[in-house]
């Protein structure tokens, strides 16, 4: 995988240009990077806030049923 940069200076300071083919494929954190920056996963999320609020819920109400159960093992 040959990747090449080019670096030029102007008025706005340093500036790299990603000069790799256009068929190459990225690595897998320069891909996530990319969704993170292009998609609009953060408005998709708000729209399934109440599934997220019920997981938080029921993994909460796991956490402290498991607590009380092992609690009552260690007293008895």
């Amino acid at each position: 995988m040959e990747t090449r940069a080019l670096k030029a200076e102007g008025a706005a300071g340093a500036v790299f240009l990603d000069l790799s083919a256009p068929g190459q494929k990225h690595r897998p954190l320069k891909r996530f990077r990319r969704y993170i920056e292009n998609s609009d996963w953060d408005e998709k999320l708000l729209q399934r806030l109440n599934r997220v609020d019920s997981c938080t819920c029921a993994l909460a109400a796991a956490a402290s049923l498991y607590i009380i159960i092992l609690s009552l093992f260690i007293l008895y």
